[in-house]
């Protein structure tokens, strides 16, 4: 808040002094003491009681501590603050802070003009601040142009171990070019509640044309969760080239409503094998004769279900277990070069795969396409 010199006169940060004269040194200590004490009653960061002598601090007094802001600057809050606030009430409440004072004492020369031209690109009407040889307006402008952002999400349980979050990001300031360039990366990632684990992390970028839009922009992605749930889950998203430039929010997890258990898998029973002939098709029997006469177990338990019904079946079960099909059909080919063309290369590559290491015959592939002016 202030020190007390060789003279013992407490020094503000205003700079008034405030003498003490009493010789005593135990009634001396007490009325620095007094000054101390009284000086944070003023700021409303402490309660002093003149009876008892005891200090009490503040919820504000423990923000003030906890964030390293000044005194100064608490009283100009306190006096400015208002239930509700434009952003252009808040920012200039805070470009008058004492933290901004070397704004006006330590300022080069060769800053002054580029800090005139911020003052005049401010996006909103600034009041009472002077220009840029102020010092609340030099911060005003500083402040305008640094980079900000609002976050909101929405969670989507996939199971009960993974949670899709999509991420709407708006920024919140005035893009310069001068200051930001062509486009700033900011590192985002999910963390839990005790920063020990980072469940998710990427590098987003933000462009100039993206910091005009009025739309927030979407950021999805997929973050395991644990049971029993964590209170929450916080997303942080910190500039790679602004110190300080960070958003975070917070991802509670109350009433986060989780799917059902999903139910045991099926046990696999103890049948009598059968045979190629409950296929009933002599076409069809003809296929597999010369390769085995009887299905095996997991065939078998499942031949009912696939063979009789059109139910939807998610089979699971080991490579070489006889569930892989010998024949491919691959539809509409010609789409190759669109979205799913990477998806069906990796699919003929992995049923290659799966035929050469289980050693069973090659599998077959027929590809079917409209007309094609090169088949190749």
């Amino acid at each position: 808040l202030f020190y007390f010199d060789a003279s013992y006169r407490p020094v503000p940060l205003e700079m008034q002094f405030v003498g003490v004269s009493e010789k005593n040194y135990l009634a001396k200590q007490n009325i620095m003491n007094e000054v101390a004490y009284n000086k944070l009653r003023e700021s409303q960061m402490a309660v002093y009681d003149e009876r008892s002598g005891n200090l009490y601090v503040t919820e504000l007094g423990r923000v003030a501590s906890h964030f390293y802001i000044k005194a100064a600057s608490m009283v100009t809050f306190n006096g400015l603050l208002k239930p509700h606030m434009s952003t252009a009430e808040v920012i200039s409440m805070l470009a008058q802070s004492a933290e901004f004072e070397q704004l006006t004492t330590h300022m080069r020369e060769e800053e002054l003009p580029e800090l005139d031209q911020m003052s005049r690109e401010v996006p909103y009407p600034v009041k009472g601040l002077g220009g840029a040889d102020n010092k609340a307006g030099k911060a005003n402008g500083c402040v305008s142009a640094f980079p900000s952002l609002e976050l909101s999400a929405q969670l989507q349980p996939i199971t009960r171990t993974v949670l899709r979050i999509q991420l709407a990001i708006s920024p919140t300031f005035e893009w310069r070019d001068r200051q930001h360039g062509s486009g700033m990366r900011w590192h985002v990632w999910v963390e839990d509640g005790q920063n020990e684990h980072i469940y998710h992390s990427e590098i987003w970028l933000l462009t100039k044309k993206m910091a005009r839009e009025t739309e927030p922009h979407k950021l999805a992605f997929t973050i395991p969760i644990f049971e029993p749930l964590p209170p929450q889950y916080f997303v942080r998203a910190v500039a790679d080239s602004w110190l300080g430039a960070e958003a975070w929010l917070e991802l509670s997890f109350q009433g986060l409503i989780l799917p059902e258990r999903m139910p045991p898998h099926t046990e696999l029973l103890d049948l009598d094998p059968l045979p190629l002939s409950a296929l009933r098709h002599p076409a069809y029997q003809a296929l597999y004769a010369g390769r085995f006469t009887h299905f095996n177990p997991i065939q078998t338990q499942a031949f009912h279900t696939l063979y009789h019904t059109d139910e939807n079946v998610l089979l699971g079960a080991p490579t070489g277990s006889g569930k892989t099909v010998g024949l491919l059909i691959i539809d509409e080919i010609h789409l190759l070069g669109a979205d799913r063309g990477p998806i069906l290369e990796v699919i003929v590559s992995r049923m290659r795969y799966i035929a050469a290491q289980s050693g069973q015959h090659p599998v077959r592939f027929v590809g079917l396409s409209t007309a094609l002016a090169n088949a190749q």
